[in-house]
């Protein structure tokens, strides 16, 4: 079951710009490596009362839970 969030457009792009910053500077630590990448897919669901779904991944090294 996938939860299903109301956010304002500029909650949305702070939180898209946290997401990338800090993917950039926690998990792309590897300067040997060149190919790095985030990937976003955003895809309308019809059968999900015609919501937005957001995925976000990368390559990188992942970030612990507790840091």
């Amino acid at each position: 079951l996938n939860p299903i969030v109301n956010i304002s457009q500029s909650d949305l792009s702070q939180m898209l710009d946290n997401l990338f910053t800090n993917a950039i500077k926690y998990g792309f630590n590897n300067s040997q490596r060149n190919d790095y990448q985030i990937n976003v897919e955003v895809r309308f669901d019809e059968s999900s009362n015609n919501s937005i779904v957001i995925k976000i991944l990368n390559n990188g090294k992942p970030v612990l839970k507790s840091s």
